[in-house]
């Protein structure tokens, strides 16, 4: 009997950690991650979650490249969010005497203060940032396109709605390939994209997004005539291979997730974490 059991299509695929937890595992995990992150406005408490974030994504094995790329893209938003924030926080708005200490004026008549709470809170919102960033990119990166669209038939979500969701979730890692192939392509070719202005840089960057914009058209009818010939849309209840399960792990997991969210609950209900 052991012989003739199915294996699952994507074993191979599932080769860390969270690749083999169930969809629904991550989903929560997530939810919870994301919705703890507004709890608190203390940066302690964000940068703790941040580091937790952070050791998950090393654990998971995946590439450390694409997560460069992407918080170089979000620098420029962290140097204008900073200043903005700790300038326009007012010490009313702070519950704690420190934080409301004013360390200087940005403009005469006691305008713009620049207090204590502000840069706290400036850094709480960089590191709220950063662990939304780091977890939609950790379960997109370990979660197949065929889990999601489990995920979605559960929750009576239209399979066309969850297909095209999904597929644009599938392709932000290939498109983001595409990119750094068209621009090592065009450096090779002698074009001069890091240098000058702003304005410069974004115009020289059209000889890249032309090219961008022809493949993923290119690629888009390569995936229509696919679907086509796989008969997609000739059953309004597709059936799938349903290869995925909770475990002991994923119930552990949910369990602690939720445990969590309670002690986050009850933590801020006593005004803990607050400036």
């Amino acid at each position: 009997m052991e012989a003739h059991k199915r294996m699952p299509v994507d074993t191979a695929v599932r080769t860390t950690f969270f690749q083999r937890l169930d969809i629904r595992t991550k989903a929560v995990l997530f939810c919870m991650n994301i919705a703890l992150v507004f709890f608190f406005n203390n940066p302690v408490y964000n940068g703790v979650l941040l580091l937790g974030t952070v050791a998950c994504f090393i654990v998971s094995g995946l590439p450390r490249d694409g997560v460069k790329r992407v918080f170089m893209m979000l620098l420029p938003v962290f140097f204008v969010l900073f200043p903005v924030t700790a300038f326009s926080a007012l010490p009313d708005q702070f519950s704690h005497e420190q934080s409301r200490y004013v360390i200087l004026y940005l403009f005469p008549n006691n305008t713009a203060p620049l207090t204590i709470g502000g840069l706290l809170l400036g850094c709480s919102f960089i590191f709220r940032i950063s662990v939304m960033v780091l977890s939609t990119l950790l379960l997109t990166y370990t979660t197949p396109v065929d889990d999601f669209l489990r995920l979605s038939q559960r929750l009576r979500v239209p399979y066309t709605l969850a297909f095209i969701v999904t597929t644009s979730l599938r392709f932000i890692p290939t498109l983001e390939n595409k990119a750094l192939m068209v621009l090592n392509a065009q450096r090779a070719r002698g074009a001069d994209l890091d240098s000058g202005g702003v304005w410069k840089r974004v115009r020289s960057y059209s000889s890249i997004m032309i090219p961008m914009i022809v493949d993923s058209i290119r690629m888009s009818e390569n995936l229509a005539l696919a679907m086509l010939n796989r008969g997609f849309g000739a059953s309004k209840t597709p059936t799938m291979d349903d290869d995925v399960g909770l475990r002991r792990i994923d119930y552990f997991l949910l369990t602690l997730s939720i445990l969590l969210l309670v002690i986050s609950m009850m933590l801020k209900l006593k005004q803990c974490g607050q400036l």
